[in-house]
C-alpha cells in the first residue's frame, strides 16, 4: 500500500517558490529519517531540490534500494518518475524554461542519468530488466529523445546538442 507524504515529510526535498512534489513510496521507507545511515538497507531514497518556480516533481516508488537524485532549476520543470524493483538509480537534473522528463525504471540493477538544459525539451526514459544503463544529455530548444530499454545489459550513452532534435532508441 502506497503511503502519500506530505512535502515536509519528503527526504532530502528543499522547495523555493512555488514548487511541488509529490511522493508515493511502498516498501521500507522512513520519511523521518534525515540521514542516510539511518536508513535500512532496504530502504527507498528519494533526493530532490527545486530552485525557480512553478517546478513540479512527481515520484512514485517502490521495491527495495532504488534511488533517485533529482535537481530542478529555472520555472516549469516538470519531472515525473515511476521506480520499481529492485536497487535501481536514476539522476535527473534540469535548468532552463519548461523542461520535461518522464522516466520509468522496473527490474533489477538498471541505472540512468538525465542531464537536461534549454527550453521546451523532453526526455522520455523506460528501463525495464536488469543492468541497464543510460546516460542522456540534451542541450537546446525543443529537442525529443526517447530511450527504451528492455532486457538484460542494454547501454546508451547519448549527447543532443542543438534544437529541434528528435531521437528514438530502443533495444531489448
Amino acid at each position: 500500500m502506497f503511503a502519500e507524504m506530505s512535502v515536509q515529510q519528503a527526504v532530502g526535498c528543499l522547495l523555493i517558490a512555488a514548487n511541488a512534489i509529490s511522493a508515493a513510496h511502498a516498501g521500507d521507507l522512513l520519511p523521518e529519517a534525515r540521514y542516510a545511515d539511518l536508513l535500512p538497507e532496504s530502504a527507498l531514497r528519494a533526493n530532490s531540490a527545486q530552485f525557480g518556480t512553478a517546478n513540479l516533481a512527481s515520484i512514485e516508488q517502490s521495491g527495495n534500494r532504488n534511488s533517485l537524485n533529482l535537481l530542478q532549476h529555472g520555472n516549469a520543470q516538470v519531472t515525473s518518475l515511476s521506480q520499481s524493483g529492485l536497487d535501481n538509480r536514476i539522476a535527473l537534473r534540469q535548468a532552463g524554461m519548461e523542461n520535461e522528463i518522464l522516466a520509468s525504471q522496473s527490474g533489477l540493477d538498471n541505472r540512468a542519468s538525465v542531464d537536461q538544459r534549454g527550453e521546451r525539451n523532453r526526455v522520455e526514459l523506460e528501463q525495464a530488466g536488469r543492468s541497464n544503463e543510460a546516460a542522456i544529455t540534451q542541450v537546446g530548444q525543443a529537442n525529443f529523445t526517447e530511450v527504451t530499454q528492455l532486457g538484460e545489459r542494454g547501454k546508451v550513452n547519448l549527447t543532443v546538442t542543438g534544437d529541434h532534435r528528435v531521437v528514438r532508441v530502443t533495444q531489448w
